[in-house]
């Protein structure tokens, strides 16, 4: 999939807020809100914290918040 720099931003940013709201407990698996998207309605199980953060660093080659915050705009 080819994105641009606004896509790609956009998605990082996504993934960030939705990783800080399972840690606050914002969103839960099946909340009938993100947390079933999260979950496609408990088709599956969700992406931990942890697993959101691997995928980050495969899919868009970073790591950690502070590599994303410094790199996103070069």
């Amino acid at each position: 999939m080819k994105i641009n720099q606004a896509q790609h931003s956009a998605l990082l940013a996504g993934l960030r807020l939705l990783q800080q709201a399972l840690e606050s407990g914002t969103v839960t698996p099946d909340d009938g809100d993100l947390g079933d998207i999260l979950t496609c309605g408990g088709e599956h199980a969700p992406m931990t914290v942890e697993e959101i953060e691997a995928f980050i660093e495969t899919t868009f080659n970073v790591a950690g918040l502070t590599s994303d915050v410094a790199g996103a705009h070069e």
